[in-house]
């Protein structure tokens, strides 16, 4: 089992994961220049792994990185 303190920084990881994933949607229309590819899709995919990453580290378990 792990201690409070880790489950509160899971609890704000996965926060922090449904912040990434609602500001990916909101900025979905801007492009970079006139190449249609969604730069917010790019940037918010990279804070999202980085975001399941810490989760998997932070308990170990593959179980944590699907939280956030």
């Amino acid at each position: 089992m792990i201690d409070r303190g880790r489950v509160g920084l899971l609890v704000l990881l996965t926060l922090a994961g449904a912040a990434c994933a609602v500001g990916g949607t909101m900025y979905l229309p801007l492009d970079l220049g006139s190449v249609p590819m969604p730069v917010s899709a790019v940037l918010f995919g990279a804070c999202l792994a980085a975001v399941s990453r810490a989760g998997r580290r932070l308990t170990g378990e593959g179980t944590a990185a699907v939280l956030p």
